[in-house]
């Protein structure tokens, strides 16, 4: 029997249809009797199960283990239905607006923190595997676990994962140490954000230095400094010196308790999704005024801005905007306190 027709037959008759197949195997929708539909996904025994368990959490793929069944050299893995993956959604637009830049690295990193507290390391973070949730709102979902592993298992993680997107120490040595393992997945994140930003024109430069990806992606518009140092910040060759989760957790807290714009991303995100009708481009909403954004293939050739120097001088990159975080977090705390104080004398 096939994959299809066992399935179909485990579920007593249910629809089943192919919609994906990757490394780990075929992905199957599946519409039950109780008419709820989830996903099966089909993998060799040989793959370790450590990623495939039940997460409780919004942006992580939701498994049920409870349903779960195994017949031969293979394991049916049933979890949540989505939707299409961040990759097919990136090419409906033309450009993307910094504010989704800043959603994805928010809710990835909420993810990946997840992951950390249950010794789990992804290894292989790309767009492919980023799930969008279907409905209103721009809710993403890391999925496929494939090569997710266990800080506790072994001392060692053997090199995986998709090479435009893996850590230079992963591709240096065929198994590292865990405290470095710890960073792949960071690295991987940066170069995906990249990847969302110039879409697939970044397949073109996947071998392009950091500060020359730094600047194609300031090309498309993305101009706010402390975006761009967090995305360097990620994608640092030393895994020594690249953001840590817990760095990245501490930026974006700092940047959310300074955010002036009253606009939630997720009203922006609902607002700025296409219709068959309207523009396929991801751009800022504004009820004063509209701004075209030019596509990125258009885009002019500008000049260094400075990046290049910024980042060969810049090693204390982590450190020094961290220290800037700070004080300017100080300040903003201060500062909302005296104006409490003021309002209350009053």
């Amino acid at each position: 029997m096939s994959h299809q027709e066992i399935i179909s037959s485990h579920f007593k008759g249910a629809k089943v249809n192919l919609i994906g197949q990757g490394a780990f195997g075929q992905v199957y929708s599946v519409q039950d009797h109780q008419n709820k539909k989830l996903a099966v996904k089909v993998v060799d025994n040989k793959y370790e199960k450590e990623g495939w368990r039940e997460f409780n959490h919004p942006n992580l793929l939701k498994y049920f283990t409870a349903r779960h069944f195994h017949l031969g050299n293979y394991s049916y893995l049933c979890c949540e239905f989505v939707g299409e993956n961040l990759r097919q959604y990136r090419k409906r637009f033309n450009t993307i607006d910094e504010r989704a830049v800043w959603e994805l690295i928010k809710q990835m990193h909420s993810a990946l923190d997840k992951l950390k507290t249950l010794f789990l390391i992804h290894r292989d973070v790309k767009l492919d595997n980023i799930l969008v949730r279907d409905g209103p709102g721009f809710q993403l979902v890391l999925c496929d676990f494939g090569l997710a592993k266990s800080e506790l298992s072994t001392c060692q993680v053997s090199t995986a994962g998709t090479r435009a997107f893996m850590a230079p120490e992963l591709q240096r040595d065929r198994k590292i140490g865990f405290e470095q393992a710890k960073k792949v997945d960071i690295y991987s994140l940066g170069r995906t954000v990249i990847h969302f930003v110039l879409g697939e024109e970044f397949l073109k430069y996947t071998n392009e230095s950091a500060s020359s990806l730094l600047r194609r992606v300031e090309n498309c518009g993305i101009k706010n400094r402390k975006l761009l140092d967090l995305i360097q910040g990620m994608i640092l060759e030393d895994p020594l010196k690249r953001f840590s989760i817990e760095e990245i957790g501490m930026l974006l807290e700092l940047r959310n308790y300074s955010q002036s714009d009253s606009t939630t991303i997720q009203q922006y995100v609902n607002n700025s999704r296409p219709t068959q009708s309207n523009s396929t481009t991801i751009q800022q909403h504004s009820s004063s005024q509209s701004r075209k954004k030019t596509p990125i293939k258009d885009v002019p050739n500008r000049k260094n801005c400075g990046i290049t120097k910024q980042v060969s001088n810049r090693r204390n990159v982590p450190l020094l905007l961290l220290a800037g975080c700070l004080i300017g977090g100080t300040f903003l705390a201060l500062g909302h306190a005296s104006k409490q104080h003021q309002n209350k004398v009053r």
